[in-house]
């Protein structure tokens, strides 16, 4: 048996075998015998026809190879314009940044000599003395004695009289 790949050599096998009948038409239709009959003849020649058929290559085009190569580029020009975009804002908010930044330490420079010439004793002895403020006497230092408890009394007494001294 040989097999049929055309349309039309088909179609003429399918016209010469007889009908079989389905389940639902009941086998009574169709003898057992009727079945074995069925043999397959040899084709004509002129029927046959070629029996593949050859397709030629799809190759692509110049003329589509240009435009993906054209569209491919300009997709990569597009991409490098956007990150470089990207590059320079950045580049940007860094100096403003360092402007900044250089801004505030100067500000931080004047603002610590101001400092230091304000706490130089010098400026506070000047301002004390604009203010009639007096330099405080010696300063003598408390001893307690060996009896603390008969002259605990005594010793507020002693230091109002050395403060009392030490103000005339």
């Amino acid at each position: 048996m040989t097999a049929v790949r055309s349309r039309h050599a088909r179609r003429a096998v399918e016209a010469t075998r007889p009908k079989v009948a389905t389940r639902s038409q009941g086998r009574a239709g169709v003898s057992s015998n009727a079945r074995s009959r069925v043999v397959a003849r040899p084709l004509p020649q002129k029927s046959a026809g070629p029996q593949l058929r050859i397709f030629p290559r799809r190759v692509i085009s110049l003329r589509l190879l240009g435009l993906l190569v054209v569209l491919s580029s300009f997709a990569f020009l597009f991409g490098a314009v956007a990150i470089q975009s990207q590059r320079i804002s950045g580049q940007q908010e860094i100096d403003r940044l360092s402007e900044e930044i250089s801004t505030q330490q100067d500000i931080y420079h004047s603002l610590r000599a101001q400092v230091a010439e304000r706490e130089a004793p010098e400026r506070i002895t000047a301002e004390a003395e604009k203010l009639n403020m007096m330099e405080p006497g010696p300063v003598v230092p408390l001893a307690p004695n060996s009896s603390a408890v008969p002259e605990a009394d005594s010793a507020p007494e002693q230091a109002n009289d050395q403060v009392g001294t030490a103000s005339r």
